[in-house]
């Protein structure tokens, strides 16, 4: 009989994971806050993320919003 005992130590995973925590959140604070319009696009030319600045200089609800593809998708390729 006997047992099998793992240890790890994670002080560093666990400080890495703060820090970017941190990071995230001043981050988020900045951006959230600023009157500038920015967005986010994946490869494909999908919108992953808007900033609120976009709703606020639009006054209205306006596209493109996270999840859908860009309009200017071929405006894009064509400039590459």
């Amino acid at each position: 009989a006997g047992f099998v005992l793992n240890v790890r130590d994670v002080t560093a995973r666990v400080a890495s994971t703060q820090e970017l925590i941190a990071a995230e959140n001043r981050w988020s604070a900045v951006i959230n806050r600023s009157s500038d319009v920015a967005l986010f696009l994946d490869t494909d030319h999908v919108v992953r993320w808007v900033s609120p600045a976009m709703f606020d200089v639009f006054s209205r609800a306006v596209e493109p919003r996270p999840g859908q593809a860009t309009s200017f998708s071929d405006q894009a390729d064509a400039a590459v």
